[in-house]
């Protein structure tokens, strides 16, 4: 199973560098990632038993010893929306909920049906309503002005900073919830200036990220609906990947190895 997410991460890297190397308008790069406010020498020797093999070493950020990721890579989420929004064609857009999914049908909420080849449901943490086994864990991101020069995660404090192009993004909590009380976001916000000092806020997101008891992504097929969901804090890092295995389990196709062993 490690292997298989290894190859889940790796092709999904190709693809966004792919698409980088055409036009890099979604701020890809390849840098450190630092982690501050743990037990380094303990972390570094569980980086080293970790069977995805990071490639890890001892550096320094925001003043303190860090353990440092040589291997991590960081994205615009936003911006990498815009780009891939902008490039499908043939695409229909419908903005409604979902009522009920079945065969090759969704009914919508307040009447209407669409009918496609296939269904793929890709709907995070509401997939348990399929009987996925998969909870929300709720976490805040916010889009700031913050200076900072490198990407790190203070464990501390319990905050992301990833510095882009147009803005820096703050991320923090890990709270299984899935209600509509975002009252934790402003500790969030209240430990990054903690480290970062003051910054405005352009805007919050809230995401429910879909767990796993395992961890791990689900593709399966329940009944002739194919469901892709459970990457939890990873669903952009497999994206790629796990978009490619949806398609292929939905359509049938059966999928080739080879397109993710390289």
């Amino acid at each position: 199973m490690w292997e298989a997410v290894k190859a889940l991460g790796e092709f999904s890297r190709r693809q966004y560098r792919s698409l980088a190397e055409a036009k890099n308008d979604f701020d890809y790069a390849e840098e450190p990632l630092y982690e501050v406010g743990i037990d380094v020498d303990a972390a570094l020797e569980e980086a080293r038993r970790d069977p995805l093999m990071p490639k890890v070493d001892v550096g320094e950020c925001c003043g303190k010893r860090a353990l440092v990721y040589l291997d991590a890579v960081k994205i615009s989420t936003d911006l990498a929306t815009e780009r891939l929004l902008k490039e499908l064609r043939g695409v229909q857009f419908v903005k409604r909920r979902a009522q009920e999914v079945a065969g090759n049908e969704v009914q919508l909420e307040g009447g209407g049906v669409l009918r496609g080849d296939a269904v793929v449901v890709a709907a995070g943490y509401w997939a348990r309503k399929l009987g996925v086994p998969v909870a929300p864990f709720k976490g805040y991101g916010f889009r700031t002005n913050a200076k900072t020069e490198k990407m790190f995660a203070d464990m501390s404090k319990g905050i992301f900073v990833i510095p882009l192009s147009r803005w820096t993004k703050v991320t923090g909590r890990f709270d299984l919830d899935g209600s509509d009380d975002h009252s934790p976001a402003q500790k969030v916000l209240q430990r990054a200036r903690e480290v970062l000092g003051r910054f405005e806020v352009m805007d919050m997101a809230v995401g429910y990220r879909p767990c796993t008891p395992d961890g791990f992504p689900v593709v399966d097929r329940i009944g002739s609906v194919t469901i892709v969901t459970g990457a939890c804090r990873l669903g952009w890092t497999f994206g790629p990947a796990l978009g490619r295995l949806a398609a292929d389990l939905a359509l049938g196709r059966g999928g080739d190895r080879r397109a993710f062993y390289g």
